[in-house]
């Protein structure tokens, strides 16, 4: 090997060791932010651009975050469940929308009277 590339590797190495570090500083500051990205990103001192480039490049730093964001919401599961055990009727209603749809469903329903003989042109949405 010569000069020129061991000089590259070095360089090389000490890029990788650097944003290895701050992944690492990261995952930490994600934690202890409850998985805010940009109180992370601000705290770290790196943009939102270059959190999602690391998510996309670095599998390892990826499965980190999403295991940290499962832990939140395992999180706050048993904080909900605590709640509908309490009696908290939010949580109940909350509970009861989203897994007894058939039976519960939050609807709002908006009535309007037109005068007679008004044309009224529709547009639906769908969303996917």
């Amino acid at each position: 090997m010569n000069k020129a590339n061991n000089i590259n590797t070095l360089k090389t190495d000490t890029v990788k060791d650097r944003i290895k570090r701050n992944q690492a500083l990261f995952v930490q500051e994600y934690k202890n932010k409850a998985c805010n990205i940009s109180a992370t990103c601000q705290a770290v001192g790196i943009n939102r651009l270059t959190f999602y480039d690391w998510k996309s490049k670095y599998p390892e730093f990826e499965s980190q975050i999403i295991e940290l964001e499962q832990g939140l919401i395992d999180l706050a599961e048993t904080q909900m469940l605590r709640n509908i055990r309490e009696g908290k009727e939010t949580s109940l209603i909350f509970f009861l929308c989203n897994k007894a749809r058939d039976k519960w469903q939050n609807v709002q329903r908006i009535e309007h009277r037109l005068p007679e003989n008004t044309k009224m042109t529709y547009i639906i949405k769908h969303a996917k």
